[in-house]
């Protein structure tokens, strides 16, 4: 039986737009291989993007499976996927699985990938936590650092302006940027009819957006959540 998955959806299933969403997952010890969006395989589809999302995994494995913010299964070389914040801190390991932001089914399923944030809050080789693994089989490849997937073969250009870093989270609001995050600032404005709002319905900067599916607007924050009142979103 599959894990939770929080959004899934079909490689032939073309235009999709995947935007603004906040997923939370924390499967449980026993879950199986585990992902907040799964892009999963079948015909080649077309025209498809995945923008301004903020993904969160966390747990704890004691079951020997995978877990992963995004998976990418299969060879979708015109999706775009941009300005997202993908972040695993699920641990737990086997030997044999691992966590991390990103995975690819083939290194053709990399598509265009750039200006996200990803992080897994480890760099060691050491740990079963990576920013990326790109293949399956004896064919698959795993990449500790954002760095180390930049320089993967034949990933280039893709990535060149992401980052990896901590993301500075609110503690008691799901997915909500703190005033230092170094998403602030860092997405690329995209020129895409319908996307001028962030989650809650907050205005899209259209010079230097922020990557996630929050915008930060300051002062407002402490003003409508401090209460625990979330009717603003």
């Amino acid at each position: 039986m599959s894990g939770p998955r929080g959004i899934f959806f079909r490689s032939d299933a073309s235009g999709t737009r995947v935007y603004n969403n906040i997923i939370e997952l924390a499967p449980g010890t026993q879950a199986n291989s585990s992902y907040c969006i799964f892009q999963t395989s079948g015909t080649t589809g077309t025209g498809s993007a995945i923008y301004y999302n903020t993904l969160i995994m966390s747990g704890e494995d004691q079951r020997g499976t995978d877990s992963y913010a995004l998976y990418i299964a299969s060879d979708t070389s015109d999706l775009a996927v941009y300005n997202n914040l993908m972040i695993n801190t699920r641990i737990g390991d086997d030997g044999s699985n691992h966590h991390g932001a990103v995975r690819f089914g083939t290194e053709a399923a990399a598509a265009t990938f750039d200006h996200n944030l990803m992080t897994v809050g480890s760099d060691s080789p050491a740990d079963n936590r990576v920013i990326a693994r790109i293949g399956s089989g004896v064919d698959e490849t795993y990449y500790n650092t954002l760095a180390a997937l930049q320089l993967a073969p034949g990933y280039a250009p893709r990535d060149a302006n992401s980052i990896s870093a901590d993301p500075l989270l609110s503690p008691t609001v799901v997915g909500k940027l703190l005033q230092d995050s170094p998403a602030i600032g860092a997405a690329m404005p995209l020129t895409v009819a319908g996307i001028v709002t962030d989650f809650d319905g907050d205005a899209r900067s259209g010079v230097a957006p922020d990557i996630g599916a929050d915008e930060y607007i300051g002062e407002i924050f402490a003003d409508s959540f401090e209460s625990g009142d979330t009717s603003a979103w």
